[in-house]
């Protein structure tokens, strides 16, 4: 599969790209240079590496046009949030939206883990939250 054998994009690119105040990058495909990137802290997400460079593979068929990636449609104006975990898309019209239940849901998750440690019980901890919800 030529994803896997060629790189989309490499410490040259994220250069460039860092030196036009790009945030940072996510790949529907490999890349490649991960040393260099990582040196550059320039943020990039891929689906995995490749040594192959892309000169001449690729080119630009448009910008600020919507695209899919990761078998989501992106358009211009969307959130793109990305970490170790994964990649996120927030359209734009519903950004306040979104980040209010992640917000929620990350804030539920970190009331949740002390719990299960101290249980060594997911259910468990689950039951007390739910009593502690109860008795509000």
């Amino acid at each position: 599969m030529r994803i896997r054998l060629i790189a989309v994009f490499g410490s040259i690119f994220a250069t460039l790209a860092k030196s036009h105040k790009l945030a940072g990058f996510v790949v529907d495909g490999s890349v490649r240079d991960l040393y260099d990137l990582r040196r550059l802290a320039f943020p990039t997400f891929a689906r995995g590496t490749a040594p192959g460079s892309a000169g001449g593979h690729y080119q630009i068929e448009g910008t600020n046009v919507p695209v899919l990636c990761g078998g989501i449609e992106v358009k211009p104006g969307d959130y793109v949030v990305a970490d170790e975990d994964g990649v996120a898309v927030a359209p734009k019209g519903r950004y306040q939206e979104v980040l209010e239940v992640a917000n929620k849901l990350q804030r539920e998750k970190q009331a949740l883990l002390p719990l299960i440690a101290k249980h060594g019980s997911y259910i468990k901890a689950l039951e007390e939250r739910n009593a502690a919800e109860r008795r509000q």
